[in-house]
């Protein structure tokens, strides 16, 4: 699908895990994960220490790592998965006045960001998208794709290959103020 739509940049999100994941036979420019929890404890593990070990199962040789996890149980982990692997343990920087409300807002890296969402925890997600797309930009300065992306970006975060369909999506329409847009199902 992605081919066929020739489209510049495409994020695959793992299943339940990295480690088994059919993604994991794809090379990224970067790996991400959001942040462990103890909902799939009978596939994933039963406590932090062994999710996050199966979580990293993503990290590839010399491929960065970008975390909004803060559990330091779960952060060894990932900081021991990423030095076998000679990648690097990226986590979010602060993220600062938190206005809550119909829509929340916050500041991230000198950036202002206003979600079209009352969930509060779309800000570490958010910050998440944000600091993987600052991440490919620093580190992939040259391809002029990254450079036009910073500006204007539209990010599909899941597509159903049996439906056809994208939900959960977002948009970044400036240079200086991010303003993510949520979608809930495109056709």
């Amino acid at each position: 699908y992605f081919i066929e739509q020739k489209v510049d940049i495409a994020l695959f999100e793992v299943g339940l895990g990295g480690l088994l994941d059919a993604t994991n036979i794809i090379m990224p420019k970067l790996a991400i994960n959001t942040n462990i929890g103890l909902d799939h404890v009978d596939y994933l593990g039963h406590d932090y220490q062994s999710i996050a070990l199966n979580k990293a199962g993503i990290v590839k040789e010399g491929i960065d790592y970008l975390t909004g996890e803060t559990k330091p149980e779960c952060l060894v982990v990932f900081e021991k998965v990423c030095q076998e692997n000679h990648s690097t343990l990226l986590t979010l920087a602060p993220i600062t006045n938190i206005i809550d409300g119909n829509n929340v807002s916050y500041r991230y890296c000198n950036y202002d960001i206003i979600l079209d969402t009352p969930a509060l925890y779309q800000i570490y997600n958010s910050a998440l998208a944000l600091e993987a797309l600052l991440y490919l930009k620093e580190h992939h300065k040259n391809s002029p794709i990254m450079t036009k992306s910073i500006i204007y970006s539209h990010f599909i975060i899941r597509f159903d290959f049996n439906t056809k369909t994208i939900s959960k999506c977002f948009s970044i329409t400036c240079p200086n103020m991010f303003k993510f847009t949520n979608c809930d199902i495109i056709s």
